[in-house]
């Protein structure tokens, strides 16, 4: 009894053995690469339609200071990393992060600081 190989993109016809288990590859490679296939595939669930007409509540827009005041924390954050990496990145790259990371900070001490007291 002849089969084909299960292994992707593989046409090669299999013998099967007389006694034991049926062949399913041609070789390691072609079994490799199905597993490869199956296990990098997305299962996909079918929705239940009882949770699907439930939409969650919109959330209100932020105001605008709190969108300002957010940005303004994620800068300093960002600069902060900044001025970490000038510690450890290499001398090339060290004196660079400085400089943005002081540059940042001064930045928003500059037009924010007053701002957002």
């Amino acid at each position: 009894m002849t089969m084909i190989c299960e292994g992707p993109y593989c046409q090669q016809r299999l013998t099967q053995p007389k006694r034991g288990r049926p062949r399913r590859f041609c070789s390691g490679a072609c079994r490799k690469a199905a597993y490869d296939v199956r296990r990098n595939t997305i299962a996909w669930e079918a929705l239940d339609p009882a949770h699907a007409e439930q939409a969650p509540e919109p959330s209100p827009a932020p105001r605008p200071d709190d969108a300002v005041a957010l940005a303004i924390i994620e800068a300093r954050t960002l600069a902060g990393v900044f001025s970490r990496l000038g510690r450890h990145a290499r001398p090339q790259l060290a004196w660079r992060c400085e400089k943005v990371g002081a540059a940042i900070h001064a930045a928003l001490d500059d037009y924010f600081d007053k701002a957002m007291r």
